[in-house]
């Protein structure tokens, strides 16, 4: 699969549809990497490439026709049908790292996706020594951000995270 500046060098079948206008993936992800794209068969589309310090490499498809089957070009503030394709299966790991809600989810294939086991977990440590396990997550990076976001309040707790 490729994308025009931003080429990735694995290809998958898409893992998921969505729904989406052109304005909104352009607030959230900037300028496409490719722009009027050939599908050989479902519309040209426009591909933006999102790659995440943690390897994940995910690109998304955003057709340009109207879902309507009425073959005409939608506009840019139209929903018009989307796809998500990566070099991971994991869902709850993509979803994280996509900057936008993902409207209109629909699995492309039964099985293609995995619920990848929560292994990764958030604990806090009170002024006592006593653990908590706050939150579980299927990807380091998840966890990460969650960490940061608890160690960034004003009260100061200790908090890890754990791989199980």
């Amino acid at each position: 699969m490729m994308a025009p500046g931003k080429g990735v060098d694995w290809s998958s079948p898409p893992l998921f549809n969505f729904r989406a206008t052109r304005v909104r993936l352009v607030e959230v992800l900037g300028e496409p990497d490719g722009v009027d794209l050939d599908s050989n068969g479902l519309g040209s589309f426009d591909a933006w490439v999102v790659r995440a310090a943690c390897g994940l490499e995910i690109v998304v498809w955003r057709f340009h026709l109207r879902p309507d089957g009425t073959g005409a070009v939608a506009a840019d503030h139209e929903l018009t049908n989307g796809e998500v394709h990566a070099n991971a299966r994991d869902l709850e790991h993509i979803r994280f790292h996509l900057p936008f809600e993902i409207e209109h989810f629909s699995e492309c294939a039964p099985g293609r996706m995995i619920e990848a086991p929560r292994a990764w977990r958030l604990v806090r440590q009170d002024d006592h020594g006593l653990r908590y396990v706050i939150a579980t997550f299927t990807s380091g990076c998840e966890a990460e951000a969650a960490l940061r976001t608890f160690e960034g309040r004003s009260h100061k707790q200790t908090y890890s995270i754990e791989a199980r």
